[in-house]
């Protein structure tokens, strides 16, 4: 049985096309946001691709089973959450997941800081970024973050909505734990 992938905000002829050579069915209805988790569930959807019109929050997540995926198409992060990696050299900042990469600001982050989760690579990051939604970690199985969730490495632990835990190389770790998570970060963007 093919996946059903709902492009509620459009989606190019190409992508239409890609997705349906990996055995996609993709659906283009335009379902308003009021009922949208209605038709996510009656059609078993599972994949959500949104731009901007569509809005993917909590209790849509919650409220949809079967939903596995949502991706975000375009620029800007108003929507959906996302992680990135800050290190603090010689007083500025840059991200980059091994390495930095690009230099940026604090206006840069305090302009997107509702959507951001700052992994705080370095000491100096973690002193300089203690304002926003940001965490740092070496080898522990779980960690606290500044707004009080907890980002988990370990899955035998409990995870509730509470819980942001991380999207390994293997996905059917997450159904074998029926997990729920508050928010998933990844190192592994092709599985997104």
């Amino acid at each position: 049985m093919k996946k059903k992938v709902l492009a509620n905000d459009g989606i190019s002829k190409a992508g239409i096309d890609l997705l349906e050579s990996k055995n996609y069915e993709v659906i283009t209805d335009n379902i308003e946001q009021e009922k949208l988790i209605e038709y996510i569930n009656e059609n078993n959807i599972s994949c959500l691709l949104v731009r901007s019109a569509t809005k993917a929050k909590k209790n849509l997540i919650d409220s949809c089973k079967n939903l596995k995926l949502i991706g975000r198409g375009g620029v800007g992060m108003d929507n959906i959450d996302v992680e990135i990696d800050v290190r603090s050299i010689n007083g500025e900042l840059w991200l980059g997941h091994d390495e930095p990469q690009y230099k940026i600001e604090h206006k840069w982050i305090q302009k997107r800081r509702k959507n951001l989760w700052i992994h705080c690579k370095n000491l100096q990051a973690a002193k300089e970024c203690w304002e926003y939604q940001a965490f740092c970690h070496s080898s522990d199985p779980y960690v606290y973050t500044s707004t009080g969730k907890i980002w988990l490495h370990d899955l035998s632990l409990k995870i509730d909505d509470d819980v942001i835990i991380p999207l390994m190389d293997d996905p059917d770790l997450y159904l074998l734990h029926n997990v729920k998570p508050y928010g998933v970060c990844t190192d592994y963007p092709s599985l997104v």
